[in-house]
């Protein structure tokens, strides 16, 4: 007996579809007020002798480390934040590709819509995997400045509190992509076998045998 998958199909790719759409508007709100004052024209920076830290860290044992070190991280923020806005653009053009292909209304699956999802998912897994890794590592970095970021608000109350508080919102949005990812390719495989004329009349075959032993 035939079934109507296309509740489920269109749930699945709507998912896909929100998950990514909003990956990439996220990564528009990531870098907080407070961290533009990372910048070498900011506020906490040593690089001038008028900085607010006064060639003070409570991590780094010399000025330059600091500012190799400050500088590398304002750097690693701009980088994380282009992957995490990329890996939602990526992840939307793919699946506009495949909704082309029918993927999310068509009731018979063709070798089109396996493979278009197939590269749907695999895109969308890498980047998200790539966002993982960079704001995995951004976090390390927030950690490890700790010290600085608390010894700089503790000069004056009026300095904004640095902290990557927001950054596991982005782990957590970075998996549920994946997840969508690959819930998406499994329904099409899953479909494309229920619904391929050789596979589906062999079903229908083994149906009519159980019936008939009945």
């Amino acid at each position: 007996m035939k079934k109507n998958y296309i509740k489920v199909q269109k749930v699945v790719f709507i998912v896909f579809l929100v998950a990514a759409a909003l990956y990439s508007i996220l990564s528009f709100g990531m870098v907080q007020y407070g961290w533009r004052n990372l910048q070498p024209s900011g506020s906490i920076n040593f690089y001038t002798s008028q900085t607010l830290l006064n060639e003070h860290s409570e991590v780094f044992k010399s000025a330059k480390e600091a500012t190799d070190f400050y500088n590398g991280l304002w750097n690693q923020i701009q980088n994380t934040n282009n992957i995490v806005f990329w890996t939602g653009i990526i992840s939307l053009i793919l699946i506009t590709v495949a909704a082309i292909f029918g993927n999310f209304s068509r009731r018979r699956f063709y070798v089109s819509n396996v493979v278009t999802a197939v590269i749907a998912a695999l895109g969308a897994v890498i980047m998200s995997i790539w966002s993982l890794i960079s704001v995995g590592g951004l976090m390390a970095n927030f950690a490890k400045a700790r010290p600085d970021f608390e010894y700089y608000h503790g000069l004056n109350e009026s300095n904004p509190t640095i902290n990557g508080n927001n950054l596991p919102m982005y782990i957590v949005f970075a998996i549920v992509l994946i997840l969508a990812g690959a819930c998406f390719c499994s329904f099409a495989v899953f479909k494309f076998i229920k619904t391929w004329p050789k596979f589906e009349k062999k079903g229908e075959q083994l149906e009519g045998e159980v019936v008939s032993n009945e």
